[in-house]
């Protein structure tokens, strides 16, 4: 089966993005370029992670859809995060793309990434740790996810 996906995106709450940026639209122009999943991008928002909750229903497998208006598009939860720190005297900037499994192991993170950071003033938050703490966060959160 060919599918054909697109996993970066960012939400109208991601600096320098545009305010139409929600699944409604995402779902309408991925359809017109024929992607059938598409990443639903900063999900560690919690203003963003409460409108996917009331606009988008689980469909299996991690995938989900639009509950209204669907445009035969799936979604996984995606989100972005950067992480800007210090390891051998230099300084490292790494961007991370986190999928999570369900909207509750995406609420665990974002809850969990809430309180490690300010992740209200960016659809993709910038923490002070590494990437690899990153991940043994997330894995500890959702060790089934693997």
């Amino acid at each position: 089966m060919r599918v054909i996906a697109d996993f970066h995106l960012h939400s109208k709450y991601s600096r320098a993005t545009s305010k139409e940026m929600e699944v409604e639209t995402l779902a309408r122009w991925a359809k017109k370029k024929g992607i059938s999943l598409v990443g639903t991008g900063d999900f560690t928002h919690p203003t963003y992670l409460t409108e996917l909750r009331s606009k988008l229903e689980p469909i299996g497998n991690g995938f989900l859809r639009l509950k209204k208006e669907d445009q035969g598009v799936q979604f996984i939860l995606t989100a972005e995060v950067s992480n800007i720190y210090n390891q051998s005297g230099k300084t490292r900037r790494i961007h991370t793309l986190l999928f999570a499994p369900s909207l509750e192991a995406a609420q665990a993170v974002s809850s969990k990434l809430g309180t490690l950071g300010k992740i209200s003033s960016d659809g993709r938050p910038i923490f002070g740790f590494s990437a690899k703490d990153l991940a043994k966060i997330v894995l500890d959160l959702s060790p089934d996810a693997c």
